[in-house]
């Protein structure tokens, strides 16, 4: 029997890792518990799985290699594994046993036969591609999130170099920066 000291002193041990331990089992098996009842959004472009998206990611019927992009507090956020069977991911921020959702407005989901652009929404667009690396295309769609009042919107994000801006009152309307300043703001037009 151990003594009263060690026996602390391991329970403590054990308290401090075990959260670590658990989050790496969801990451691995792509496990997340079930926290709110989604809305199913279903593809329409040849893909008869349905996708749910808000602090979780579902996807029924994969198993494969996964990625998933999205921007929170203007920086992309990336989990990747692989699946069996069904891909549940919980989008958070987990430090101890502090859980902090994340509810992103776009996503960016891909599989190796097929990749997603996700609004909170719905699936914007679906695309064949087997790449699951963030391509420039996807950094476009993910910081092209935009503020609408009246005849006037401003960028959700702070603006980045080398990202195509499509102003969403007038998609002809785009403007790329080259170099911004280390202070640069939000794009209001």
């Amino acid at each position: 029997m151990l003594p009263a000291k060690e026996f602390m002193r391991n329970l403590r041990r054990l308290k401090q890792i075990l959260p670590a331990f658990f989050l790496i089992l969801q990451i691995l098996f792509s496990f997340a518990p079930l926290g709110t009842l989604i809305p199913t959004v279903r593809a329409q472009e040849l893909d008869p799985q349905p996708i749910q998206v808000q602090s979780q990611l579902k996807l029924d019927n994969y198993s494969g290699d996964f990625a998933v992009y999205y921007v929170v507090d203007g920086e992309i956020v990336a989990h990747q594994g692989t699946s069996v069977d069904k891909l549940e991911l919980l989008l958070a921020s987990v430090s101890d046993e502090d859980v902090i959702e994340h509810q992103p407005e776009r996503l960016v989901l891909k599989t190796v036969d097929k990749n997603f652009y996700l609004l909170s929404g719905g699936i914007d667009k679906s695309y064949q591609d087997e790449n699951l690396e963030l391509s420039n295309d996807d950094k476009n769609y993910l910081y092209n999130d935009w503020q609408i009042d009246e005849q006037e919107a401003s960028t959700t994000w702070t603006v980045r170099e080398d990202v195509t801006y499509r102003f969403p009152l007038n998609e002809q309307v785009q403007l790329r920066f080259n170099h911004l300043p280390s202070e640069s703001g939000v794009l209001t037009i």
